[in-house]
């Protein structure tokens, strides 16, 4: 990878993608991470966080593609570390590598039908984490990142 963390302002502008998706009302909904194949949308985007990042990075969708949150996850992977070498694997890795600066640990999990424990919900809440909730926590790991870097 060209750099170690996934960039600050790639993180905050993401965010900002998942928050507009969030606020639009054709596609407000609740985030289903036991469900990776395609809800039904007009953009048959899959209900997770990957497949939001795929509508939110515009990639090519093929309605009722089971892949298509994986398709996301890599092009959020290659976004965030400005790096076109990697995938979805190596943001799980590297939030598994790094719990403090990602928040948790469990990081891993993010495009795994416990997604919702990456992003600090368990089992009791997990239909309260939206594209918001993870844009907040997106913001959270920038400014975790920024002062990481600020105290080296």
């Amino acid at each position: 990878m060209s750099t170690k963390h996934p960039l600050p302002e790639r993180l905050r502008e993401m965010a900002q993608k998942y928050l507009d998706i969030y606020n639009d009302p054709e596609f407000k909904t609740m985030l289903d991470f036991d469900k990776v194949d395609c809800i039904k949308t007009s953009c048959g985007t899959a209900a997770c966080h990957g497949g939001w990042a795929g509508h939110a990075l515009e990639i090519d969708n093929s309605p009722g593609s089971g892949d298509y949150f994986q398709f996301g996850a890599d092009k959020l992977s290659r976004f965030l570390f400005n790096d076109d070498s990697v995938d979805g694997n190596d943001l799980e890795v590297w939030a598994r590598d790094n719990p403090r600066l990602w928040g948790n640990s469990k990081g891993f999990y993010m495009f795994s039908s416990w997604g919702y424990e990456a992003f600090g919900f368990d089992k009791h809440n997990k239909n309260e984490c939206t594209l918001e909730s993870i844009a907040i926590h997106y913001k959270i790991v920038a400014d975790n990142i920024d002062e990481m870097i600020s105290k080296n």
